[in-house]
């Protein structure tokens, strides 16, 4: 737990309750999570005292309904696609240094 939040599965949580537990506990706390991997946009934060379920929203009001599985791919294919590109642009800087004829 951080002054912001929480940060779990790449995505930023923050919430009231949650904000209200930092002042009370403070920071780098690890607490128990409960997440339903279908959904992305809220996770459960088990309060270290009383054991009782804080619900905490993403950040970010734009996290799309999506479950952590569809994340992944997407973050997998989005780093596929640049280091695809970053393959194509450094062939050409090599094929142009070395007047090497287009493929």
């Amino acid at each position: 737990m951080h002054h912001y939040g929480i940060e779990f599965g790449r995505i930023q949580y923050s919430s009231h309750a949650l904000r209200k537990l930092f002042a009370d506990i403070g920071g780098g706390q690890e607490l128990a999570i409960r997440n339903d991997p279908t959904d992305i946009c809220a996770i459960g934060v088990i309060h270290p005292a009383d054991g009782t379920l804080l619900i905490v929203s993403a950040i970010d009001e734009n996290t799309p309904p999506i479950s952590f599985h569809e994340l992944i791919l997407k973050f997998t294919n989005v780093l596929n696609v640049t280091v695809g590109l970053e393959l194509k642009i450094r062939r050409a800087l090599v094929d142009t240094l070395f007047r090497v004829p287009a493929r």
